[in-house]
């Protein structure tokens, strides 16, 4: 389960005919690096708690895994998302801003240049489905060159689709829907 795309983060800062200003909120990606914090405090303690409670929290895990080898998958399961925490971290301490700059051909994350707007093919929002849970929108830019690259990931379809408009829009490049 990966939280970041439960609160749309990137908004809309500034926008005119020539600039697209995209911020993501360092308050709301807290609060989702919060919510996945206290999951994980969840997690470990409904698998360690028949041990916590006489050791220590490095002695709990030693003493479950010798008595339940299989545990150390579920175990080591919260380092999957070692990479979003990291991630939300680095956001949380200096921000993340895309700048799409028309009158340069542009496009740059916090400061640095990213893609030239000639690189890019289309804006892509792709639907994952979530079947029972709720359904997924990842923002993505197509580049000519065959890749993508990952700009945003939300339920919240028309928050999503407001950002894709605006990209699609500075960029002068359609807008597709996959699903």
């Amino acid at each position: 389960m990966y939280l970041e795309g439960v609160l749309t983060t990137l908004a809309v800062k500034e926008r005119n005919h020539n600039k697209l200003l995209l911020q993501r909120s360092r308050l709301k990606e807290a609060g989702g690096l919060s919510i996945l914090l206290i999951f994980f405090i969840f997690w470990y303690y409904g698998i360690l708690r028949k041990e916590i409670s006489d050791n220590n929290f490095i002695e709990a895990i030693i003493n479950t895994v010798s008595n339940e080898p299989m545990l150390l998958l579920f175990l080591g399961a919260p380092l999957l998302a070692s990479k979003q925490i990291i991630v939300a971290v680095k956001t949380i301490y200096s921000g993340d801003l895309y700048l799409f700059d028309r009158s340069q051909g542009e496009i740059q994350q916090n400061g640095k240049h990213l893609l030239n707007f000639s690189a890019v093919q289309n804006v892509q929002i792709r639907f994952i489905s979530g079947g029972d849970s709720s359904d997924e929108y990842k923002l993505s830019l197509l580049l000519i060159s065959g890749s993508k690259h990952f700009i945003e990931t939300s339920n919240d379809e028309s928050a999503i689709k407001d950002i894709a408009e605006h990209i699609a829009d500075i960029l002068n490049v359609s807008l597709v829907l996959k699903k």
